[in-house]
Order: C-alpha cells, then structure tokens, then sequence
C-alpha cells in the first residue's frame, strides 16, 4: 500500500507498507538464529523537484 501527498510545490511525501510472506522461513531477523516466515517494512520517502516551481 502507498499513499502519497504534496507537501508544498516541489515537494511530495510518500509512505509505504508493504507485507512479505513465504511458505518457508526466509527472511532474517539479524542475530536471531531463526529465519521468519513473513515480513513487515515501512518506508517514507521524500522527492524534491528542482528547479522549484513558480
């Protein structure tokens, strides 16, 4: 799911969620020795335009 919005003129803003799952254990938790069957990630992600708009 991505939802975006305009901040101001030249400037938006994006949030994305995403939910990854496998039917075996797959995606690493760092130290944890075992591996997690599914996956949750959250981004927010800036763009600039440049030059500004007038």
């Amino acid at each position: 799911m991505t939802a975006e919005f305009k901040v101001r003129d030249g400037v938006l803003a994006r949030w994305e969620y995403r939910h990854d799952h496998s039917d075996r254990p797959f995606f690493d938790r760092g130290f944890d020795a075992a591996a997690m069957h599914h996956q949750n990630t959250l981004l927010l992600g800036l763009l600039f335009a440049y030059p500004w708009p007038r």
